[in-house]
C-alpha cells in the first residue's frame, strides 16, 4: 500500500462528492392544469331565442387564468355546420351584454361555428354563456364544453448540472487513486 496516493485519492474523492451534492441544479416545468365547469352538453336553441347558462367561477389569479370553451353549431336537420352569435359575459356587465340591443361590455363576442374560445380572467365570481338565435329562424344543436386552464410551473431540484458532473470526475479520479494506492507494494527503499 502506497500512502501518499490513498490520501491524494480519498481528499480527491471527499472534494467530488463535496461539489456534487453542495451544488443544486434547479429545473422548472410548466404544465397547463384544467377544471370542467360545464359539459360536454348539446343544446338545441330554436330559432329568435336567446339561451343564457351562468358559470360559478371560482379561479387561483397565479398562473394565467382562463376559461376555454369549445363549440361547434349545427343545424338540427341536415349536415354541415350552422352558425350562432357566442357571448360570455361577467356579473357587472351582465345586462349590457345579455339583455340590451345591440349587445355591449361582453368579454367575447362573434359569431361562431366551430371554434375554441380563449378568454383571461381576472376574477372569481358569476359569468355567462350566451347562445344566440335571434338572427335566425332556424333551430340549431349547439355542442360545447367550458373549462378553466391556468399554467402551472413545477420546479424541482436535481444533480445533473456542468458542476455536478465535475464532481462526479473528480470522485471517480479519487476512487482510482485510493484503489492505486492500496494495490500498489509498498517500496521500502533500504531493500
Amino acid at each position: 500500500m502506497r500512502l501518499l496516493p490513498v490520501l491524494i485519492g480519498l481528499l480527491t474523492l471527499t472534494m467530488g462528492f463535496a461539489i456534487y451534492f453542495s451544488i443544486p441544479n434547479i429545473h422548472n416545468t410548466q404544465t397547463t392544469s384544467a377544471r370542467d365547469l360545464a359539459g360536454p352538453k348539446q343544446e338545441v336553441v330554436p330559432g329568435g331565442v336567446i339561451l343564457t347558462r351562468p358559470l360559478n367561477v371560482t379561479i387561483d389569479a397565479s398562473g394565467n387564468p382562463r376559461m376555454v370553451v369549445n363549440v361547434t353549431v349545427k343545424p338540427t336537420s341536415g349536415e354541415g355546420l350552422a352558425q350562432l352569435d357566442i357571448r360570455i359575459s361577467n356579473a357587472a356587465n351582465k345586462n349590457s351584454c345579455v339583455i340590451a340591443e345591440p349587445p355591449s361590455g361582453c368579454i367575447y363576442a362573434k359569431r361562431v361555428s366551430n371554434a375554441t374560445i380563449g378568454v383571461p380572467l381576472n376574477s372569481s365570481g358569476a359569468y355567462y354563456f350566451v347562445l344566440d338565435n335571434t338572427p335566425s329562424s332556424q333551430e340549431k344543436l349547439v355542442s360545447y364544453t367550458v373549462s378553466i386552464k391556468r399554467d402551472v410551473t413545477d420546479e424541482y431540484v436535481t444533480h445533473d448540472g456542468p458542476s455536478n458532473w465535475l464532481g462526479l470526475s473528480l470522485g471517480g479520479v479519487g476512487t482510482l487513486a485510493v484503489v492505486y494506492g492500496l494495490t500498489r507494494k509498498t517500496v521500502i527503499p533500504w531493500e
